[in-house]
């Protein structure tokens, strides 16, 4: 650990670099490491670490502020996300086209509260933050916060209790297929059954989403459990 004096100014690294390759060249430095002890991959095409668990893809990807200039402005966020690798050949096959999305679950560092930080719960900026402070606490806020989190999405049944749960009804879709693809037919009648009463309750449905629905109705038939 290092030690450091608050009254100091914030210390800098790779200052002299563009923003941009700032920001890459420190996460190359101190994160990828870090990860690679845990089995994620680091493709610097998309500046994103990959992890395969199973049928599902952790990943953990840099997005970097539009505003960023010199050394004035070098923000970025951390976001966290799990992608179902088979998804959308499993859904072209069960229903004839392809969903929204594969993305199972989606969040920035910043909307998590657990995250643990000196410098407020927005962007990270290496222009006005102290670098070495910033590249101490992102591995441990992975360890203890992104980690767990993936994992929890990372399992079919799992993920779709906890989108039910939290009443994330844009993944409705999601919510009704794990359960198929588990085989738990009566968890996804009764998601199907919870999810319409929300619906005729709220005005504002997005027509989409009621599609959705009704499709995953016509194969929840009796006579449909294959």
């Amino acid at each position: 650990m290092f030690n450091y004096n608050k009254n100091k100014k914030p210390r800098k690294l790779h200052a002299e670099l563009p923003p941009g390759v700032r920001i890459q060249k420190l996460f190359e430095e101190y994160i990828e490491p870090f990860l690679a002890k845990y089995d994620f991959r680091y493709v610097k095409s998309e500046f994103t670490f990959k992890r395969k668990v199973g049928d599902f893809s952790q990943e953990i990807w840099i997005s970097k502020s539009k505003y960023n200039k010199g050394d004035e402005v070098c923000g970025f966020w951390i976001n966290i996300s799990v992608r179902v690798l088979n998804y959308i050949k499993w859904h072209n096959l069960r229903y004839g086209k392809s969903p929204r999305t594969d993305i199972v679950m989606n969040f920035y560092h910043h909307n998590l509260k657990e995250w643990k930080t000196k410098f407020g719960h927005y962007r990270y900026n290496l222009a006005k933050q102290d670098n070495i402070q910033v590249f101490e606490e992102i591995p441990d806020n992975l360890f203890k916060i992104a980690f767990p989190l993936l994992d929890e999405y990372s399992n079919y049944e799992n993920a779709a209790d906890l989108l039910l749960q939290r009443r994330q009804f844009f993944s409705l879709s999601k919510i009704i297929d794990f359960y198929i693809m588990e085989n738990k037919m009566e968890k996804a009648r009764n998601a199907v059954i919870f999810i319409d009463s929300c619906f005729k309750n709220d005005k504002d449905s997005s027509p989409q989403l009621i599609s959705e629905l009704k499709d995953r109705k016509n194969i929840l038939s009796p006579l449909s459990d294959s």
